[in-house]
């Protein structure tokens, strides 16, 4: 049997994720590195802020959110959606693949709070569909005055895909004509 070949394979994230607030001033979408967590409040957990002036290492030229990965292989991140207030909102994770090769697997993150410190952080993963709509804070979490809810998204690299560069937008939707600047994504 011959030993497995990794080739570095740059990934730049290859989704069209949009997000609509209905009924809202702003709503905002932001990636962040595997190793940053978000809190239901929108801000990087306590264990995890000395790394947090790395939350720009996702973002390539153009602010746009950048992955590396091999082929063969899984890329990761976490989506936050942030609300400036409670209120109702929709998430949808598509990918842009013609050879329908590239898979994407979307988690909801179930927030714990620990007594010790009297803080929350993400812990469970929570399957859900790519079209995810719901409102903050999560009916079955029940965080008082929550405004961020994180996903896990997991993007699998099959080994015969071929390397390229893609670009595309998001776009955001809200009831402020002033917000929805859109998000960009690139894969090469």
């Amino acid at each position: 049997m011959r030993p497995m070949r990794r080739i570095p394979f740059p990934f730049l994230v290859l989704l069209l994720m949009s997000i609509s607030g209905r009924g809202l001033l702003a709503a905002d979408l932001e990636a962040l590195p595997e190793f940053l967590r978000s809190d239901p409040f929108g801000a990087i957990v306590a264990p995890d802020r000395s790394g947090a002036e790395l939350a720009s290492s996702i973002y390539g030229t153009q602010h746009r959110v950048m992955l590396t990965g091999c082929r063969g292989g899984y890329v990761s991140f976490h989506l936050v959606v942030k609300l400036p207030s409670p209120g109702a909102y929709s998430l949808d994770v598509a990918i842009s693949d013609p050879t329908n090769k590239i898979q994407i697997d979307l988690f909801r993150e179930w927030f714990h709070f620990t007594e010790s410190d009297k803080h929350y952080y993400p812990d469970a993963l929570i399957p859900v569909n790519a079209t995810y709509s719901s409102r903050l804070p999560e009916p079955d979490n029940a965080i008082p005055q929550q405004i961020a809810q994180s996903f896990w998204v997991d993007v699998y690299i099959p080994p015969d895909v071929r390397p390229e560069t893609q670009s595309w937008r998001e776009d955001h939707e809200s009831s402020d004509p002033t917000h929805g600047a859109g998000f960009p994504h690139s894969r090469r």
